[in-house]
């Protein structure tokens, strides 16, 4: 499904070589900043009142960590009625794991096509 999901995204979005993720997610409405917080160091996405951000940490912009939280965000990961919260994790260790590796699967599909830095 998420490979799938990957191929059909690409070719909505009539992607081409190398493909700009960054200028993908912003013509897609989704935001992108960035944080400094010593207790966090990964990247991560929400959703409030209906629109993404997707949060790297200062000094990152890794095209794969922006596609693997579009994966996310694609894959409708936010609409299970017990997404974590920044206050609580609510999914369960298997839930988690399971959407981690298909937003996974999501980027390295993504990948096959050069994705290009930001700039």
């Amino acid at each position: 499904m998420p490979r799938k999901a990957a191929v059909e995204f690409k070719a909505n979005h009539n992607l081409i070589r190398p493909v700009d993720i960054f200028t993908v997610v912003k013509r897609m409405g989704i935001k992108i900043e960035h944080y400094s917080d010593p207790q966090f160091s990964f990247p991560f996405s929400i959703k409030y009142r209906g629109e993404y951000t997707i949060f790297l940490p200062h000094g990152v912009n890794d095209c794969y960590c922006v596609a693997r939280e579009l994966g996310h965000i694609v894959l409708g990961h936010f609409d299970c009625p017990d997404v974590d919260t920044l206050l609580e994790d609510r999914l369960t260790p298997q839930l988690r794991s399971a959407f981690n590796r298909q937003a996974e699967v999501f980027a390295d599909e993504l990948s096959r096509e050069p994705l290009a830095a930001n700039g």
